[in-house]
């Protein structure tokens, strides 16, 4: 064997290994369970009505531009919107202000409003759509910073961001309210 064939073996196993090293190292952040990193929920924070508030990442199915919204006939009320189109598909739209108390008159000054679409992670119930007045993404947020909120129902707790406190919704309560709309 030469000295060419053994360096390009060498090299082809180095490079076999490292990406068995970069497949288990992805396979271990994927799997938080079997992972020694420290476990932290991923929220989605955004802002709506003067408040800075969250959801937890795993409720969201996606965020979008707000598209054309349909009313829907016969149903009037401050809480169904009408529905969203969303990647093809119809979604009921509700207002989150007046579904969990908040000021329904605030103007957001620097306002960008986005699309929530709210897939529970049990997929057999419904997407439910929500327009909120700006996004910031997707972060990550240790539990023990965190600290009960009762000023609401439907908040469960408070956590700190770089933007100063924000104000976890409890998902439960809200897709109690938004399903009650159709009972």
């Amino acid at each position: 064997m030469t000295t060419q064939e053994h360096s390009d073996d060498s090299r082809k196993m180095t490079r076999s290994k490292t990406r068995e090293e970069v497949a288990d190292w992805l396979d271990i952040l994927r799997n938080p369970d079997s992972s020694e990193l420290p476990a932290h929920p991923s929220f989605l924070f955004f802002r709506h009505a003067g408040r800075e508030l969250a959801l937890p990442a795993a409720c969201i199915g996606s965020v979008g531009t707000v598209g054309y919204t349909h009313r829907v006939p016969h149903r009037h009320g401050p809480l169904l919107k009408g529905l969203a189109a969303a990647d093809g598909e119809l979604v009921p739209l509700i207002e989150l202000a007046t579904a969990i108390g908040l000021d329904t008159d605030h103007q957001e000054v620097d306002r960008v409003p986005r699309l929530l679409i709210l897939s529970p992670p049990d997929s057999s119930e419904a997407s439910w759509a929500i327009i909120v007045d700006k996004v910031y993404g997707v972060e990550m947020s240790d539990p023990s910073s965190w600290s009960n909120d009762t000023s609401s129902p439907f908040i469960t707790s408070e956590v700190e961001t770089p933007r100063g406190p924000a104000h976890v919704i409890d998902t439960t309560a809200l897709l109690d309210t938004m399903e009650a709309v159709f009972q």
